[in-house]
């Protein structure tokens, strides 16, 4: 029986680490799963973004829903509803069954991806929750890691079915662990009413502060997420490369996001939440513009390519948990809702990614280039022009209260 707050980081890892597994896991059997439905890249295309509208959609009525019943029903309700989906994907016959049972699987992970985030903001300080959201976006890269790598084994020895039959699995040693050890963390229960829910959400979504710092982070994401859409395709078809070697490359450039996702935990310790979040913003930049200019130059080295990647994602790594936690602090007696507006942001973001980088592709990588090229000059306009002033201004408030 877990208890206390120092076990509490490893049952919320745990969960969020099943719900990222459904992503990345198989990528790389997306072109044999169009082969078996005989259906078009696009429509295949469409299971990704079924699973994040999912998530996306239900993100906004899970937060105030566990600002107001707590955080314990939930997580193990829709950890149940995940497993349950994960199995009819695995039986689907027909493409569309599987575009459907992949938004309810996305729906069933939704609540990890919203509490995790809260439980932490709650529970710890300002500074110890960045630094556990560091070490939550670590376990999110790290199961990013191992997804390519197993789903890629698996496509190329059994099937594409057995992705999911594995998702089932170790959904439900996740359901079970969560049923009979997660403690509630909710310390004060709100009123949920329809009136209650549209003033927090007012409060959040007309704050300007909050919007900068829910897009950029997003778009970075969009960014890394959309080129991976569409890598696998130009990787295996375009560069002749097998879904099982194509899932190395991917395993390469998630190690090094999840490795400074972790680094970024010991920076915020070291630093400050402003100092960690520019030295990933200056990454996340160099890497966006080697891309692009990689893409642009014709290069098509699937290394040279994965370089440019993983310096991409060591920056959003080390960004990423320094700008969220600073957005939550924004709201701290309403995170639940708050972490709900931001993973709906999120949501919606990389859907929209996922779509576009979609469509733009016909073979090459020029167009993404172009698009990875549009969101790092966006993002970093926003961050320096908006967001490091006010995490700036935030760490001097703080210190001067303390």
């Amino acid at each position: 029986m877990f208890s206390g707050v120092l076990s509490l980081p490893v049952i919320v890892m745990m969960a969020m680490a099943v719900s990222v597994f459904a992503f990345d896991l198989y990528v790389p059997s997306m072109p044999l799963m169009g082969d078996y439905f005989n259906c078009s890249r696009e429509t295949i295309q469409l299971t990704l973004t079924a699973g994040i509208t999912g998530s996306s959609l239900f993100t906004l009525i899970l937060g105030p829903i566990s600002d107001a019943i707590g955080r314990r029903k939930i997580m193990v309700a829709f950890q149940f509803i995940f497993f349950a989906a994960s199995l009819i994907c695995a039986l689907a016959p027909s493409v569309e069954v599987l575009i459907i049972a992949r938004f309810f699987q996305g729906m069933g992970g939704s609540a990890a991806s919203v509490l995790s985030f809260a439980i932490f903001a709650e529970i710890f300080d300002h500074k110890k929750a960045a630094v556990y959201m560091a070490y939550l976006t670590t376990t999110i890269t790290v199961s990013l890691v191992l997804a390519p790598m197993f789903g890629g084994y698996i496509a190329a020895h059994y099937s594409w079915q057995m992705n999911f039959l594995f998702l089932a699995f170790i959904s439900s040693i996740a359901f079970l662990l969560l049923y009979f050890n997660l403690p509630e963390t909710l310390k004060e229960s709100k009123t949920l009413s329809f009136k209650s829910v549209m003033t927090v959400y007012w409060d959040i979504i007309s704050n300007k502060d909050f919007h900068f710092m829910s897009f950029v982070p997003s778009l970075m994401i969009g960014g890394f997420v959309g080129f991976i859409a569409t890598a696998v395709f130009y990787f295996v078809n375009v560069l002749s490369i097998s879904p099982g070697h194509y899932g190395l490359y991917q395993a390469g450039i998630m190690f090094f996001n999840a490795l400074f996702s972790y680094l970024a935990g010991k920076a915020i310790r070291a630093f400050s939440l402003v100092t960690t979040a520019t030295i990933g913003m200056i990454l996340f930049a160099l890497g966006g513009l080697s891309f692009w200019a990689t893409t642009s130059l014709g290069l098509s080295s699937p290394i040279l390519l994965s370089a440019c990647f993983s310096l991409y994602g060591a920056g959003l790594g080390f960004a990423f948990a320094a700008i969220t936690a600073e957005n939550m602090a924004l709201f701290p007696k309403n995170s639940g809702a708050t972490s709900a507006v931001i993973g709906f942001t999120r949501g919606t973001i990389i859907s929209f990614s996922v779509w576009i980088t979609g469509k733009i592709y016909a073979g090459t990588m020029v167009p993404v280039g172009i698009f990875i090229l549009i969101a790092t000059i966006l993002c970093m306009s926003v961050y320096f022009l908006r967001i490091h002033k006010r995490m700036h201004d935030a760490a001097e408030a703080r210190e001067h209260s303390e």
